[in-house]
C-alpha cells in the first residue's frame, strides 16, 4: 500500500514489478542524461503523480 506521497504504478507500462513513484522528492536532470527506458507511465498515472506533487509541496492552483 503506498504512502500518501506515493503513486502506485501497479506493474503497468512494462515495469518488471509493482513500482511506486515517490513524489516527496524532486530531482532535476538534463534530459540528455536519461539513457534507459524501463517502460511507459500512462497519462492517468502521470496526472496522479502531478496531483500528488501539488499536494505534497502545497502548490495549490499551479498547472
Amino acid at each position: 500500500m503506498p504512502h500518501p506521497f506515493e503513486v502506485g504504478l501497479k506493474g503497468a507500462g512494462g515495469m518488471d514489478w509493482e513500482t511506486f513513484s515517490d513524489c516527496s522528492m524532486l530531482h532535476a536532470l538534463e534530459s540528455g542524461k536519461l539513457t534507459c527506458r524501463r517502460g511507459r507511465v500512462s497519462r492517468d498515472r502521470r496526472n496522479a503523480i502531478r496531483a500528488t506533487i501539488r499536494d505534497v509541496f502545497r502548490l495549490g492552483g499551479v498547472g
